[in-house]
């Protein structure tokens, strides 16, 4: 770290900074990149580690970027708040997906963090930091299954290292996710052809269940939620919730055509959580509200 203060009205800090460098590439023969931060208020000790913490960043952009020139903190461009949200919702998939047990979701997250981390217009320090946030969520799921506390610990150790650059921060996000997902398909029970019929057939036994979901199908036939619904829609020509919706309201018109039983009590039957619900989707559906159905199958 190089201090510098000058009492001269106007000192061209840059053009100080630039000769500095000139003087470091003849001196070593190497590239030299400078950033460098600014304090507001030298003679106090805050704004003095704040313009170090500037420099630190302004540097780290440099090397990150491969750019040998002098920058200064004020000089970066500042990220677009919706970048940080982006990444922030990429990460909540990645943690999600772990915690489902979802390998091939994992690596898709993975993949995409790994693309907008390379992108160039994302700044060094939003790189870093996206990376150390996804390193830490896979190292967090790899704790869940591995008990070589020793492995885990070098492996944190290698994770944590501050001089990477960016193709290796994306090798060691790629390279840990993959080791997690092998773990994961390790434990996961074999899964097994389903045929259509096994399908309908559990959806008669249980579909009208209250608790009944796609977990809970998706388990029976030892398949993960994504596999399951991607398989189903695949099957069936809909996705998983739109069937089951619909098998509710069927049974439900069925119900109301046949029977004098009360709504609520009809909406338990059919696997609704509350009768609330059940109107909404009675009428999403069918186009009238459930007692309008009854009424008008009464008139007929």
């Amino acid at each position: 770290m190089i201090w510098i203060g000058s009492f001269a009205p106007g000192f061209a800090i840059k053009d100080y900074l630039e000769g500095v460098k000139r003087e470091l590439e003849a001196e070593t023969g190497g590239r030299v990149f400078i950033g460098a931060g600014l304090s507001g208020e030298p003679q106090s000790p805050e704004a003095v580690h704040l313009s170090y913490l500037q420099a630190v960043r302004a540097s780290e952009h440099l090397r990150l970027r491969r750019e040998c020139r002098v920058l200064f903190f004020g000089d970066m461009e500042a990220p677009k708040a919706a970048m940080a949200s982006f990444y922030a919702e990429l990460l909540q998939s990645l943690e999600l997906s772990i915690l489902k047990n979802e390998a091939a979701s994992v690596k898709s997250v993975v993949e995409r963090i790994i693309a907008n981390m390379s992108t160039e217009g994302t700044p060094p320090h939003i790189v870093r930091s996206v990376y150390l946030n996804a390193v830490s969520v896979i190292l967090n799921g790899l704790h869940r299954f591995s008990h070589d506390d020793a492995s885990l610990l070098r492996l944190t150790d290698a994770a944590f290292r501050h001089r990477y650059t960016i193709e290796q921060m994306a090798g060691i996000v790629r390279d840990s996710s993959s080791k997690l997902c092998d773990i994961i398909q390790s434990t996961l029970p074999p899964s097994r052809n389903v045929s259509r019929d096994e399908i309908v057939g559990f959806i008669e036994r249980r579909g009208m269940e209250p608790d009944f979901s796609l977990q809970r199908i998706a388990d029976y036939f030892r398949m993960s939620p994504s596999n399951f619904s991607h398989y189903f829609k695949k099957t069936f020509g809909q996705n998983f919730k739109e069937y089951i919706d619909l098998q509710r309201i069927q049974k439900s018109a069925q119900l109301l055509r046949e029977t004098s039983q009360t709504l609520d009590e009809i909406s338990r039957q059919a696997g609704f959580t509350n009768t609330s619900s059940f109107i909404r989707s009675f009428k999403k559906i069918v186009g009238t509200t459930p007692g309008q159905y009854r009424e008008t199958h009464k008139a007929v």
